[in-house]
């Protein structure tokens, strides 16, 4: 049964450490010299986990080099792993075919996680959306803006959810996304510390941003377990809408309770992930087996 080695272990944490250095360095570069952070620079800093990564396989790859020439004799997978960068950041998208289904299954759940708790909070307390319109207008966004910030999001998922889900595998999926969740949420705090320093959000709002990231986290693993790929997180995480944001961004009812709309969003993510991997048939493969195919 596969297994995390040390070797598997140490890279990866190297690469947090390297990631999240890169973050405090990046934010705290800004504070310093008094500047709010444009999108350029959010859109870099998407990219310093890939950067983290590259480095860390570099230093400690994920199977000694006498494991990659036996992989290149045998064509075997040296330990059960994966040794190409391309299958341990998980990009490859199963042809067209798979890359447009797990497209519209990434639409299809954060347009469910969006839209959901908003209806569900607007009847419980009486304070819905105002209109259809704040609702509907939620689907155009999705697809514009997975189609061009991708680019950008890819950079933080072959780490999370390519790099760290392949080796942590081996723990049950569920474990692996507990895991990366809260390591994802703890590399954006520096970001939301800024968010706040600089007035953008509160820090009610930062807080449950922080929260929210690791809720969000399994959605976005079991979507890559479903298509093996991270394309589907990528393409999520390129529209972070939430209940919370058309709350935030004046959708929805200024009364709404704030932590009952934040937290309806969060049971909703963590119910659609559990819906996600049964549907792919229970989430059991491990790390080394054959990468799933688009069913």
């Amino acid at each position: 049964m596969p297994r995390i080695t040390g070797r598997a272990a140490a890279g990866l944490v190297l690469g947090y450490l390297l990631a999240l250095a890169g973050m405090v360095a990046l934010c705290a570069g800004f504070a310093a010299g008094g500047h709010d952070i444009p999108p350029w620079a959010i859109a870099v800093g998407r990219w310093i986990p890939a950067l983290a990564s590259l480095l860390a396989l570099l230093v400690v790859p994920l199977v000694p080099r006498r494991g990659r020439a036996a992989e290149q004799t045998d064509g075997s997978r040296a330990e059960g792993r994966p040794t190409r960068l391309a299958d341990i950041w998980r990009l490859r998208p199963g042809g067209w075919r798979g890359l447009l289904r797990a497209w519209y299954a990434a639409m299809a759940v954060t347009a469910v996680a969006t839209i959901v708790p908003a209806i569900v909070a607007g009847v419980v307390t009486g304070t819905m959306p105002k209109g259809p319109l704040p609702l509907a207008s939620v689907v155009p966004l999705l697809v514009i803006g997975s189609s061009l910030l991708v680019v950008s999001t890819i950079g933080e998922e072959v780490f999370w959810r390519g790099h760290a889900h392949t080796v942590l595998r081996a723990l049950g999926f569920w474990p692996m996304a507990l895991v990366v969740a809260i390591a994802w949420a703890a590399w954006h705090v520096p970001m939301q510390w800024l968010y706040w320093r600089q007035g953008t959000f509160t820090a009610t709002e930062s807080i449950a941003l922080t929260v929210g990231i690791a809720a969000w986290a399994p959605l976005l693993a079991a979507l890559v377990e479903r298509f093996g790929s991270v394309w589907p997180a990528a393409a999520a995480h390129a529209v972070p809408f939430s209940a919370g944001n058309l709350l935030r961004e004046g959708a929805m009812d200024e009364t709404a309770p704030f932590w009952v709309v934040n937290a309806l969003t969060w049971v909703v993510m963590l119910a659609l992930a559990a819906v996600v991997i049964r549907w792919r048939g229970g989430g059991r493969e491990e790390v080394g087996a054959r990468e799933p195919t688009p069913s």
